[in-house]
């Protein structure tokens, strides 16, 4: 006659001893290292705290429309300058001017933030030779993310040939510069003019002393992957043009993280590990009360 199985349940014993045993002493220790271990493992191979946290963004970048172009010529002691700041042409002996100035903006894909800047300028070099060209160009940049930073910022383009020019092309990447990671939040500290056009201290127009004090900033802009061509000879109509068309590319921003996600993510690693240990330990304990390696009292619950 065949047999088949009706009904099938789980036998399950308990395991009882004194509170003054090996087997207490062993539940504790165990109970400990579930606890302990999964946080030491996770400190010992580095990284359970969050010191430093990137991520991508798109800047919103603008062109303020402001710019300083200093043209060196044969003659060291009289460069040719023109600029958007009145204040310069009273502070510069200089005889050149700008001809004609251009400058837009686009948006490639559609976003509603700009992604290139196309800017043009012609300089009479009336009767002069260029040999050297350093055009500053101020941005207005912010970043609206995890770090909403807001700045004036500064883009040097600069150039030098032994041979006059009649013209520069520049092709370059405007670049975020970091020296230390951000926090989270606003930042504005560096939310104040780079040339100050108000200010009646001589300083804030000297060229020296604005890079200087640029320099010294921990946040700021640099132009990378720089692209140049000089084009030597002079014009019959005796100008100089500079074409510059830079590109503004997602940024990596550094910040340092707040007190939360810091827990977050030291919460993350401790409970990921203390899966794994405490599955494991239980596997351990188990197999020591089961075969009597620590003496016990076995009951049958069900």
């Amino acid at each position: 006659m065949t047999v088949y199985t009706v009904h099938s349940e789980c036998v399950k014993y308990r395991y009882k001893t004194t509170i003054c045993s090996k087997a207490t002493v062993f539940n504790v220790f165990v109970f400990v290292l579930t606890v302990t271990l999964p946080l030491v493992i996770a400190y010992i191979t580095h990284g359970f705290w969050l010191k430093n946290v990137t991520y991508l963004e798109q800047p919103d970048v603008h062109f303020k429309h402001e710019f300083v172009l200093v043209v060196e010529t044969e003659r060291p002691e009289s460069p040719v300058l023109c600029s958007s700041y009145p204040k310069f042409a009273e502070l510069s002996d200089s005889s050149g001017f700008c001809s004609m100035v251009t400058s837009r903006e686009i948006d490639s894909n559609h976003d509603d933030k700009n992604d290139r800047m196309i800017f043009e300028v012609e300089v009479l070099m009336q009767n002069a030779t260029a040999k050297s060209v350093k055009l500053f160009l101020l941005f207005d940049y912010k970043l609206h993310g995890t770090v909403q930073l807001r700045m004036e910022a500064l883009a040097l383009v600069q150039h030098a040939s032994s041979s006059p020019g009649t013209r520069l092309d520049v092709a370059a990447d405007l670049r975020l510069v970091q020296k230390q990671p951000l926090s989270p939040g606003r930042d504005s500290r560096f939310d104040v003019p780079v040339f100050d056009p108000g200010s009646p201290l001589p300083d804030r127009f000297n060229l020296r002393s604005v890079l200087r004090e640029y320099a010294s900033r921990s946040v700021s802009l640099n132009l990378k992957n720089v692209y140049s061509e000089w084009l030597a000879g002079r014009g019959n109509d005796e100008t100089f043009t500079i074409s510059t068309e830079i590109q503004y590319l997602e940024e990596t921003v550094l910040y340092r993280p707040g007190m939360w996600e810091t827990m977050k993510w030291a919460w993350v690693q401790y409970v990921t590990i203390a899966v794994v240990v405490g599955s494991t330990l239980k596997m351990l304990k188990g197999f020591m009360l089961r075969n009597n390696i620590i003496p016990v009292m076995k009951d049958k619950w069900k």
